[in-house]
């Protein structure tokens, strides 16, 4: 066995209509100065069935858990799958400024552009409105606050590949077991929230979809964690559904609910931040434009997802949203970068849940 119980907790579960009645990360706000403190490699992981009252807390080994997953990598755990659904064309050239720097959105709707890349991204419907990426046959890759609350309740959720509008044309998927970072809960929600070079590190969840594709399924993105010259030298994209709700200052102008948003030209990238105390910073900041319901949406280059949206530096980061630097109104928003840890992970559980 890779994973090793090594203790319990009960989280109580809420409705996603009670948990919607949070503004839409509202209480996910947005530090006015980000430390980049040494933090320990994160190696345990909370895992929660539908059945259970109580989530397990599983630790592992990392170089037991690399071991045992490297010979998986040779026969192609990490790559990605076309599916049932032909390929489609490629998205349109676009135009690309800095984040939302000087009050502009470059955001496009997507929703029409028959891309196969699109069709492995979807919506989730938990916590809050998400955006998830298919890493698997039923694994989906989001943030961790789109199932948890920001006072540590559990959230069930579902997921609708390639949604447009009102529907997804593979259906709705139930989530039937998350996993997300063992330290979340205590490093990220109730009196912890902010603590950024705590919290990112354990930003992730990894749901499990019921086995139920009646449309046949749309593929799923390979996974790779990049160096810091490669993450610096690859085109990276990142697309979501942002939430179109008054209360959300920066959402996309003439915001359609449901729809996919994005820019079609690749994200300006800034610094590395938090890193662990071996050195790895697990955080990146980039210039596209994101909002409220990008959240877990995977940075992306050609169809293998490098990392997890998690955190807005700030709104449209202009006046005035003051206590922002230059670096971070030019590259307002932080991912979560996937590690040999969360790729691992992920390799081995897509062998659990083929």
């Amino acid at each position: 066995m890779l994973g090793e119980q090594v203790g319990a907790f009960l989280v109580p579960r809420e409705t996603p209509e009670d948990a919607l009645k949070d503004s839409r990360l509202s209480w996910f706000e947005r530090p006015q100065g980000i430390p980049a403190l040494p933090t320990a490699p994160h190696d345990t992981v909370a895992v929660l069935d539908e059945t259970d009252r109580e989530a397990r807390l599983m630790h592992y080994e990392r170089r037991k858990l690399a071991e045992a997953v490297k010979p998986l990598f040779s026969r192609g755990i990490s790559e990605p799958h076309a599916g049932t659904a032909g390929p489609g064309a490629a998205a349109p050239p676009g135009r690309q400024t800095l984040g939302w720097s000087g009050g502009v959105d470059n955001r496009v709707d997507l929703s029409s552009v028959n891309s196969a890349v699109y069709k492995r991204i979807g919506l989730v419907s938990g916590a809050r409105g998400c955006t998830g990426t298919l890493v698997g046959r039923r694994l989906v890759l989001t943030a961790a606050h789109c199932v948890i609350t920001a006072s540590g309740t559990y959230v069930p959720a579902t997921f609708e590949a390639a949604f447009s509008g009102t529907s997804g044309p593979y259906g709705k998927q139930k989530v039937v077991s998350a996993s997300w970072g063992g330290k979340y809960i205590s490093n990220c929600t109730g009196s912890a929230v902010g603590s950024w070079d705590r919290c990112v590190p354990e930003e992730w969840a990894l749901l499990v979809l019921e086995d139920r594709f009646p449309n046949g399924h749309p593929g799923w993105f390979g996974r790779a964690n990049l160096t810091e010259a490669d993450t610096l030298a690859k085109s990276l994209y990142s697309v979501g559904y942002p939430g179109c709700g008054s209360d959300i200052v920066n959402r996309p102008a003439s915001c359609k609910p449901g729809h996919l948003y994005g820019q079609t030209a690749a994200c300006t990238k800034g610094e590395f931040l938090y890193p662990f105390s071996g050195g790895y910073n697990f955080t990146v900041a980039l210039g596209c434009d994101i909002s409220a319901g990008h959240s877990g949406a995977s940075m992306y280059y050609d169809v293998y997802a490098v990392g997890i949206l998690s955190i807005e530096r700030c709104h449209t980061c202009k006046a005035p949203e003051a206590g922002v630097t230059a670096e971070a109104k030019a590259n307002p928003n932080l991912y979560k970068r996937i590690d040999d840890f969360l790729a691992n992970l992920v390799a081995a559980k897509r062998v659990e849940f083929p």
